[in-house]
Order: C-alpha cells, then structure tokens, then sequence
C-alpha cells in the first residue's frame, strides 16, 4: 500500500519578518525516510501524534501542542512516523536563512 502526504493547504509569507508559514499533514500510519529539513524551521503539531528519529538515533513522540525546532538541514537529517489513528497535522514556521 503506498500511503502519500497531505496537501499544503496555504502558505503565508511575512517578507520584513523573513518568515514563511504553511500547513501540512500525513494520514495515519504514514512515514517517511531519512531527510534533511528544507530549512530551519518549527513545526508546532496540530493534530496526532508523530514519532521523529534524529540521525543521532535519539527518538521522541510528539503530541498535538507540541512545537519542534528543526536544525537539521545537513547530512542523514530526521525520519518521521505517523503513530496515531487519526491523520498528522502540522503549522510550519521556516525561518530566515
């Protein structure tokens, strides 16, 4: 079964502050492979729960509420897993470069 992410739904960007916004998800049970983040960036969760392996091995599970500073934008990066029965949603703030 191949399972594919959602849609970003909108994508705001704020030009003096040098920060874009955007909303993503995957639906349950979904995961991904090793990848460097396209950019610093947070990932505050909105709905389930995900479970993110650093290349270091170290893994954490966050819940809806929760906010995740991403950095790894080099090398191996994260892989992330869908681990609840409802759909993953996230709000997305890149950073400046």
């Amino acid at each position: 079964m191949t399972m594919h992410l959602l849609l970003h739904h909108w994508i705001f960007q704020v030009p003096h502050l040098r920060v874009s916004l955007f909303f993503s998800g995957a639906p349950s049970g979904w995961h991904g492979d090793w990848h460097p983040a396209p950019r610093r960036q947070f990932s505050c969760n909105l709905a389930g729960e995900v479970e993110v392996t650093a290349s270091d091995g170290e893994t954490r599970l966050f819940l809806p509420g929760d906010v995740l500073l991403l950095e790894d934008t080099t090398g191996k990066g994260h892989k992330t897993k869908v681990t609840s029965e409802e759909d993953f949603i996230i709000a997305v703030v890149q950073l400046a470069e």
